[in-house]
C-alpha cells in the first residue's frame, strides 16, 4: 500500500528547504534565467562547489548557481558523482538541481538511483530528484518504518507544487529524457535488491502512472 499527500509543498518539506525557497522565490524573478545565460559570477560561483567542501560551503555554493543554467548542470553533476552524505546538503543539492532542470545532470542522478550500494539516502534523493525531473510538478517525500516484518520499507508522499519554481537549463530535459528516465525507475521497482527501496520506487511508478497498482 501507499500513502498520497496533496498538500501544500512547504508543509512537507524540512527547514533546509524552506530556506531554499525563500532564496528561489528572491532570485526568481530576476531570473526567468535570462534566456538560459549564466548570470554574472557564475564562473566564481562553481569553482566553489567542490565535493570536498564543507557542507555549509557547499550550500552556500548552491544558491550560488542557481542562476547559472549554462555552468550549473556541469557543476551539479559533478557533485551527483560524489554526493554529500549530509542530510541538509543533499536536500539543497536535490532542489537547486530541480531549480536548474537540465538534462546533463540525470545520467549522475540515475547512476545514484541505480547504485545498490549506495546509503539509501542518498538513492531516496536521487529519487525524489528523478521525480521532479520527469515532472516539474510532482514533489515527493518518504517515509521510513523500519522493523523485521516491514523489511525496512519506505513509503512515498508525492503532491503538486502549487506553483513551480525554476526553469529549463541550457539543456532542457526532453520527452525521451522522460521516457528513459521512467524506464529506469519502472526497472528499479522490480528487480532492485532493496525491498525497502524498491517499494518505495515502485509506488513512484505507480503515481507517474507506468507502475501496476
Amino acid at each position: 500500500m501507499y500513502s498520497i499527500v496533496n498538500t501544500r509543498p512547504l508543509r512537507m518539506l524540512g527547514s533546509a528547504t524552506v530556506y531554499l525557497v525563500l532564496c528561489l522565490a528572491i532570485t526568481a524573478s530576476a531570473s526567468a534565467q535570462d534566456a538560459r545565460m549564466d548570470a554574472p559570477g557564475c564562473a566564481a560561483a562553481v569553482e566553489k562547489l567542490q565535493p570536498d567542501s564543507a557542507p555549509a560551503s557547499l550550500r552556500r555554493g548552491l544558491v550560488d548557481i542557481m542562476n547559472c543554467p549554462e555552468r550549473g548542470p556541469i557543476a551539479l553533476a559533478r557533485l551527483w558523482e560524489a554526493p554529500p552524505a549530509d542530510s541538509a546538503t543533499l536536500e539543497t543539492l536535490r532542489n537547486v538541481t530541480l531549480f536548474v532542470r537540465d538534462s546533463l545532470v540525470i545520467p549522475a542522478v540515475v547512476k545514484n538511483l541505480e547504485d545498490a550500494e549506495m546509503p539509501r539516502s542518498i538513492r531516496l534523493t536521487a529519487l525524489a530528484t528523478s521525480v521532479g525531473l520527469y515532472s516539474a510538478d510532482r514533489v515527493v517525500a518518504f517515509e521510513q518504518r523500519p522493523g523485521e516484518e516491514a523489511e525496512g520499507m519506505v513509503y512515498a508522499l508525492m503532491g503538486e507544487w502549487m506553483h513551480p519554481m525554476g526553469g529549463d537549463g541550457a539543456s532542457p530535459v526532453t520527452p525521451a529524457d522522460r521516457d528513459r528516465l521512467l524506464a529506469v525507475l519502472t526497472r528499479i521497482s522490480k528487480d532492485d535488491p532493496d525491498p525497502g527501496f524498491r517499494h518505495a520506487v515502485w509506488q513512484v511508478t505507480v503515481r507517474l502512472g507506468a507502475g501496476t497498482k
